[in-house]
């Protein structure tokens, strides 16, 4: 479909004339698979009649997306060809990565491509970790394990933040010698958002 791209000049259209001849004075011994995004394909058929005729819808298959357990295999399949081992911690965190990345997916979703691109991602950031470890003289761990810490900046915004609970904040205040009118003034301002949740939760109008 990049062919039909008016910002790649006259190009794309010499390459486009060129194959529907190829595919009309070869018909009896030439196939041709166009693939791609299914919105840029539909693109690439309107952009000449020809094309219409030669790549008709009754030709057409649909690949739905992978699911997030097909894309964790995927992934996972990756890292094995990398000789590359997931712990626990960060198996758990990639799921929920994925299966964040397959919520939010559009319509030019990468699918395979996208866990490619993580697993070399993740290659390259334990890479990096293991030749800091060195560096510093350090031990790294001996397996060619994968760490939380070798998920990509990018991937890991992608997860929830873990806010700490209000009790453990207030703790931690009340511990604080003094400052009595402040912790007052903290607890009102706690109080009523406490007050306005609930009055969302029973009334969400």
């Amino acid at each position: 479909y990049t062919l039909t791209e008016t910002e790649r000049g006259s190009f794309g259209q010499e390459a486009i004339d060129t194959l529907l001849t190829r595919m009309e004075n070869e018909r009896g011994r030439l196939v041709v698979i166009a693939a791609g995004y299914p919105e840029k394909m539909s693109t690439f058929r309107r952009a000449n009649p020809g094309l219409n005729r030669r790549f008709p819808m009754e030709n057409t298959i649909h690949f739905d997306d992978f699911s997030v357990e097909e894309l964790f295999t995927i992934l996972h399949q990756y890292l094995e060809q990398k000789e590359l081992f997931l712990t626990d911690d960060a198996e758990s965190d990639l799921r929920k990565i994925i299966q964040i990345l397959w919520e939010k997916r559009d319509s030019i979703f990468g699918n395979a491509g996208e866990m490619r691109n993580l697993a070399e991602a993740l290659a390259r950031r334990r890479a990096a970790r293991m030749i800091r470890a060195r560096n510093q003289k350090e031990r790294p761990l001996q397996i060619p394990s994968l760490l939380p810490e070798d998920i990509p900046v990018e991937y890991r915004k992608l997860l929830p933040s873990e806010r700490p609970q209000t009790d453990e904040i207030l703790g931690e205040l009340d511990n604080l010698v003094g400052l009595a009118p402040i912790k007052e003034y903290i607890e009102k301002i706690i109080n009523r958002i406490r007050l306005e949740q609930l009055r969302m939760e029973y009334h969400p109008e």
